[in-house]
């Protein structure tokens, strides 16, 4: 009965033993693992770190764009109103495209109607 009991604790002690070197092993590549994925968020941080940085500079750049072209849009000369002129714009496109039919050229339109050259320029191409 003795030796019963001695060959089921040494049995126990061997399962014991293989369990923990089982357990052992598992945690040394757990340990692995856990190395390879810090280095990973390591380098993920690293990346959301510049892409944040980045963000900011684009986001300066646009806000200082922004300024600029408000600036420049108080700085540009809108053509008159209908109401300072006294005269609809289309109204003055009709009579332009008329004197074009009649055979003006651009620079008459510039003259006379106070388009710019661009204008001229386009209504005389799409209209002779």
């Amino acid at each position: 009965m003795a030796d019963q009991i001695v060959y089921i604790l040494s049995a126990f002690c061997g399962l014991l033993v293989v369990a923990m070197i089982y357990l052992w092993r598992k945690m040394s590549r757990l340990d692995s693992h856990l190395v390879e994925l810090q280095d990973i968020l390591a380098s993920h941080e690293k990346d959301l770190t510049g892409l944040c940085s980045a963000a900011v500079v684009i986001d300066n750049k646009v806000n200082s764009n922004d300024i600029k072209l408000q600036e420049m849009d108080g700085k540009i000369n809108i053509a008159p109103s209908v109401q300072e002129t006294g005269t609809d714009d289309s109204t003055g496109y009709q009579e332009a495209i008329e004197k074009i039919r009649d055979g003006a050229d651009a620079q008459e339109l510039v003259n006379n109607y106070g388009l710019s050259v661009e204008e001229a320029n386009l209504l005389t191409r799409l209209h002779k």
